[in-house]
């Protein structure tokens, strides 16, 4: 599957990590959890890459993604609006996709692991990433409306400041 869109979304860190667990939840259509595994690739331009292993239940999944560089902006929390492509393929061509991205000069800036669980709700997807140090919330949807509007009916409370 390859999905290349312009990804709209909210992003900020969380304060009270039980309390927005039970807040999505409560408001979910569905939930899934899913355990990625991530290296980050750059060369200093527009784009970077994305070589993503997840793990959720006994599936498992391998994306290749390019997106939009918006951290290298200077834009790290709230709305965000980024080029993105997302594509679905083997663990072998993830392997040589990797081997290509690094003859085109990028180079390996970050590797991570995260636990996400994923919450759709009306048309919208929302997870929360649990990294080793900190919780991100991030909001994707359709429009910068309703991801706004979503944004709205989380209790301020519960969300750390983007100056924190």
């Amino acid at each position: 599957m390859t999905k290349a869109n312009k990804e709209i979304e909210y992003g900020t860190k969380v304060k009270d990590v039980q309390k927005i667990y039970a807040f999505l939840k409560q408001k979910a259509e569905s939930s899934k959890r899913i355990e990625i595994s991530r290296d980050i690739y750059k060369n200093g331009g527009k784009y970077f890459i994305k070589i993503s292993r997840e793990k959720f239940g006994t599936q498992e999944q391998f994306v290749f993604s390019l997106k939009e560089d918006l951290l290298s902006q200077g834009i790290s929390d709230g709305m965000k609006i980024a080029e993105e492509i997302d594509i679905s393929v083997s663990e072998e061509q993830l392997s040589a996709l990797t081997e290509v991205v690094k003859l085109l000069g990028f180079k390996l800036t970050s590797s991570f692991s995260k636990i996400r669980t994923e919450f759709i709700v009306n048309a919208l997807s929302i997870t929360l990433d649990e990294y080793e140090k900190e919780v991100y919330l991030e909001i994707e949807g359709p429009t910068k409306k309703a991801v706004g509007n979503f944004v709205k009916t989380i209790p301020p409370e519960l969300l750390k400041d983007n100056n924190n």
